[in-house]
């Protein structure tokens, strides 16, 4: 694992497969995240009733990879 980098969630969007993203708030992750650590996803937001099919949820997260110094 990479030693001083850390990343950030620079956007993250929603959808449910029809190719219409919907932005969702950066609060629902962490600031940054290190090595070996996982990124997870909020199992509800209220955002997922904009949603046309709700039995499908995908994320599409844009990440900075920064040195930490």
């Amino acid at each position: 694992m990479p030693e001083g980098v850390i990343w950030q969630i620079e956007k993250a969007f929603i959808n449910s497969g029809d190719g219409y993203n919907i932005l969702i708030s950066n609060s629902n992750f962490k600031s940054n995240y290190a090595p070996g650590e996982k990124i997870q996803t909020p199992y509800y937001i209220a955002e997922m009733e904009l949603l046309d099919k709700k039995d499908g949820v995908f994320y599409i997260l844009y990440i900075r990879q920064q040195t930490n110094k």
